[in-house]
């Protein structure tokens, strides 16, 4: 009896590494654009709640409040257009619309109010913004986010996935936006 040796020979191996590498040249592109896709809507929907929160404490509690872009340091940014930094929520009874977190990181430091949400934002992705909401959205304690009104868009990174938008309206509703309502976004591929 003559013993057969047993695995792949040469010919066998090329032609699953080939079949292998072309599965996975197909396949990668399409997996990263999912999960760019998941990222830009999932940002969206955080922003989005943010701004819901914030005006449904300005309606409960009775005390306007103010969601900013955050700055470098933490609190509310200087400049405009940097809400892929984050955002912060605080009460802004004293009509300040700025808040930079005391030591605790639980008030502002000069009006002493409450800083009720702190979150980092996309740092991979942009959020752009028109100049109404450049830094900061306030409502008052009716829910109205009046001279607060705009438009952000989530960007993607790649032209090819879809970005995401959210309106703010004078009533301080938030929706989501239609693809003609979307502002530009600076893409790495475009």
């Amino acid at each position: 009896m003559t013993r057969r040796q047993q695995g792949f020979t040469l010919l066998e191996l090329l032609m699953v590494l080939g079949i292998t590498t072309i599965l996975l040249t197909l396949g990668v592109p399409a997996w990263q654009n999912l999960v760019e896709r998941m990222q830009v809507g999932n940002w969206q929907r955080q922003l989005h709640g943010a701004l819901n929160y914030t005006r449904a404490h300005a309606i409960h509690s009775g005390i306007p409040t103010t969601m900013c872009a955050r700055g470098n340091g933490g609190g509310c940014a200087a400049d405009g257009g940097n809400w892929h930094r984050g955002w912060l929520v605080f009460e802004d009874g004293a009509g300040h619309r700025d808040c930079q977190p005391n030591d605790a990181g639980s008030r502002c430091q000069h009006s002493g109010a409450r800083i009720l949400r702190v979150n980092r934002g996309p740092e991979e992705l942009r959020i752009v913004n028109n100049h109404n909401i450049a830094r900061r959205v306030h409502y008052n304690p009716m829910g109205l986010s009046y001279g607060y009104t705009g438009r952000f868009t989530v960007c993607a990174r790649h032209k090819d996935v879809a970005d995401k938008g959210l309106v703010i309206a004078n009533t301080g509703r938030i929706r989501g936006t239609h693809a003609d309502e979307l502002l530009d976004c600076p893409r790495k591929d475009a």
